[in-house]
């Protein structure tokens, strides 16, 4: 379970009620790709990198939550990255989410009619793409 200081401090920024307290690491990770923690995440850049780093591991990856690595994947619907470096090939009819926090850099490759959603908060994005993708 994470300690007190990181719900007193996401409390004290305005998380939202999905957030009790007594969630252990894999649930906070889970609340991390909602949309809402997401949003809550990016504009508050929170939690910490030291924070997110309690995250890393097997689990956070196969989660699509990439901390402090560089990694190269094909069509993640949904891939958030902290100090990772990052190759993203989206080439398939799709809709995928593209979240980028503490100094995370992706290099996206959209083509087929893909649609990425980039939420940056503090990385690097550089795009390629054919006339059929849409990178937003």
């Amino acid at each position: 379970m994470m300690d007190k200081e990181f719900f007193e401090i996401a409390n004290r920024l305005g998380a939202c009620r999905l957030l009790h307290g007594t969630e252990n690491k894999e649930e906070l990770m889970r609340l991390l790709l909602t949309p809402q923690g997401t949003e809550f995440c990016t504009k508050n850049n929170f939690p910490s990198m030291e924070q997110l780093r309690e995250f890393r591991g097997k689990k956070a990856e196969s989660m699509g939550i990439y901390i402090d690595t560089d990694v190269e994947l094909t069509n993640p619907v949904k891939v958030f990255l902290a100090g990772s470096k990052a190759i993203l090939h989206f080439d398939t009819i799709g809709r995928y989410n593209v979240i980028l926090m503490h100094g995370a850099e992706a290099e996206i490759h959209a083509g087929n009619y893909a649609v990425v959603f980039v939420k940056n908060s503090g990385g690097k994005v550089r795009i390629t793409k054919d006339k059929t993708a849409r990178v937003l």
